[in-house]
């Protein structure tokens, strides 16, 4: 089960493959399913602001500096969500990495692992595979997650 805190001007908890009741010791008020986030319910939890063009939006996380300027701003409440995911190294949404197929490194049914050299790139493949899953692990598929708010 994958879980991340992040704070905007809730705390809010992200868990893939599961349910909980209880965060540290906190109680948890459901808010939807990643797949059911709108726009709508992002705004419940985003924070309005102008950005350096003195147009309004919603905080871009990834560009959060040490002296709390927020610039510059998002349109919408949800890209403003996503980048308080990405500003914790995570992605929303799809694995921007590339599942590693094996027939693309050579390898196939008959092959005979004693060739010399081998018939395919095991250890090319192996480490893309590692990348992958490096990547998965920090992936959260918005069907699969539950968002909460931390009481």
């Amino acid at each position: 089960m994958k879980q991340l805190e992040i704070k905007t001007n809730k705390r809010l908890l992200i868990v893939e493959g599961g349910f909980m009741y209880y965060h540290n010791g906190s109680p948890l008020k459901y808010i939807c399913k990643g797949s059911d986030l709108t726009e709508e319910v992002a705004e419940e939890f985003s924070k309005p602001v102008k950005s350096s063009h003195g147009k309004d939006g919603f905080i871009n996380y990834l560009y959060e500096s040490k002296e709390i300027v927020y610039s510059p701003a998002f349109v919408t409440a949800l890209e403003s969500f996503i980048s308080a995911i990405e500003s914790k190294g995570f992605i929303w949404g799809v694995n921007k990495v590339k599942y590693p197929n094996k027939e693309s490194y050579g390898y196939h049914d008959n092959i005979n692992i004693l060739d010399d050299p081998p018939g395919w790139d095991e250890k090319e493949f192996y480490e893309d595979l590692d990348k992958w899953r490096e990547a998965e692990s920090m992936t959260f598929n918005p069907s699969k997650c539950i968002i909460f708010e931390i009481l």
